[in-house]
């Protein structure tokens, strides 16, 4: 069994959920790995008794002094780190929340600096892992994101209706703004549908709806958030991308999440979302917005059965190819051959 410290900004957001404590504490259940969170006082990081008590670190989104100092002290103590990278934090756009952190100060420095102490580096997208061999010369191991089999409990069948789902957060607002004319001009056309989004309140399209069928509802800590799509069991959903080098790496979460909830996808063809098997997903040109409205039309005149075909082939992908138990596979293999006591 191997004994791992955890240093994670956050253990209770959603990345953390699909990349950090979230596929651990299955290995913790089955008696793989003991957890220790690091503590949050600065004074500690000095401290040996966290590094003596375990075989490694395992670090995310580290772009702090402290984190810098706590990677120092694990060279310190012999004991190899391993940093999990979820998004592209070397090209956040300004639009991001994240944007005002990892664009000041010597933030991007100090992730470069602990990526290159790292013994590994996991990424979650193909992308992603192409643009840290490119630009910063890093050899990483992908692991991509895959949905928790404790959520097969909220599985639900794909039941025709007049329900559009978005699903996202308030750092989506830039790309919901731009295909807001396609979108407002689809509510229109469509007045028997009703357009719900999830996390965020598309006041860009709501102000200006005259149908009122723009609905929308608050964001919610993630087990709400799954029980209310599951509730909702829209059958449609469209995902809104920009062209960008932060788009492009990011995962296809979305999708995990619209199919286990009974939806069918519009995706754009880009990054991981053009890798999408064409038979269990509709796409459109990314930013063009004629071919958004045109494949929205497509998904919603396709026929009842081959909808239904084209969620079952999702759903059939994710549970061959993407639950946590599969690919925590991979994780497993990192913690075996991944050795303490190293200088």
């Amino acid at each position: 069994m191997k004994h791992i410290l955890m240093q994670t900004p956050n253990s209770t957001d959603t990345v953390s959920l699909y990349r950090h404590w979230g596929p651990m504490f299955p290995l913790k259940r089955k008696g793989l790995v003991q957890l220790q969170a690091m503590s949050d006082d600065r004074k500690h990081i000095s401290h040996w008794h966290y590094y003596k008590n375990n075989d490694f670190a395992f670090m995310c989104r580290s772009a702090e002094l402290t984190d810098l100092a706590f990677a120092e002290q694990c060279r310190k103590h012999g004991r190899p780190i391993w940093m999990d990278i979820d998004d592209n934090l070397f090209e956040v756009p300004d639009t991001s929340d994240g944007f005002q952190y990892y664009s000041q100060g010597k933030a991007k420095d100090n992730l470069r600096h602990i990526l290159k102490q790292a013994k590994v580096v996991t990424v979650a997208t193909p992308e992603l892992q192409k643009y840290l061999k490119n630009n910063e010369k890093l050899d990483t191991i992908l692991i991509p994101n895959a949905l928790d089999d404790d959520l097969l409990m909220y599985k639900q069948n794909f039941n025709f209706n007049n329900k559009v789902v978005w699903r996202g957060s308030g750092s989506g607002k830039e790309a919901v703004d731009y295909y807001a004319p396609a979108i407002l001009e689809l509510a229109e056309k469509y007045k028997k549908l009703d357009f719900a989004f999830f996390g965020f309140n598309p006041y860009m399209i709501t102000r200006r709806n005259k149908n009122k069928n723009v609905l929308w509802a608050k964001a919610e800590n993630f087990e709400d958030y799954i029980a209310g799509l599951a509730q909702y069991n829209g059958s449609f959903n469209f995902m809104t991308h920009i062209n960008s080098i932060f788009e492009k790496t990011k995962s296809t979460n979305g999708w995990l999440e619209v199919t286990l909830t009974g939806g069918v996808c519009l995706v754009a063809d880009i990054g991981d979302w053009s890798n999408l098997p064409d038979n269990c997903v509709f796409k459109y040109k990314c930013m063009d917005l004629q071919s958004f409205i045109d494949n929205f039309n497509k998904m919603i005149e396709t026929p009842h059965g081959q909808l239904k075909q084209m969620h079952l082939n999702s759903m059939n992908l994710i549970e061959n190819e993407y639950l946590l138990s599969i690919i925590n596979k991979k994780r497993i293999k990192i913690i075996e051959e991944i050795n303490g006591n190293e200088t």
